[in-house]
């Protein structure tokens, strides 16, 4: 399978931008809540923000928000989900592959 040149008439392409934003936690620890015995001393905050223009002129845009929504709630509580299983140590293989990254990145 390859991508289809630009051109290609019987093609429609959608339009999307975004990106991520790494930042450490502002207040990881807000009044009332304690640290946890799990929990590092420096958190990260991580926001995912995009735009997208399917151009569908036959689909309602409410229709498209709802789907779009409901991918991206899908798809981050997986990322969470894998999350949650490296830092409790049963994702052995993710684990490994991540000291090998942050060794060769020192």
């Amino acid at each position: 399978m390859s991508v289809p040149p630009p051109s290609d008439p019987d093609i429609l392409r959608s339009k999307f931008s975004g990106g991520f934003l790494f930042r450490k936690d502002p207040d990881p620890y807000p009044e009332g809540n304690e640290k946890g015995e799990n929990d590092e001393d420096e958190r990260v905050l991580v926001s995912f923000a995009f735009l997208i223009d399917p151009q569908f002129k036959y689909i309602p845009q409410w229709f498209l928000d709802f789907v779009i929504g409901t991918v991206v709630r899908s798809v981050s509580n997986q990322f969470f989900n894998v999350a949650r299983k490296v830092r409790g140590g049963k994702r052995e293989q993710h684990t490994n592959i991540m000291e090998k990254n942050q060794k060769s990145m020192n």
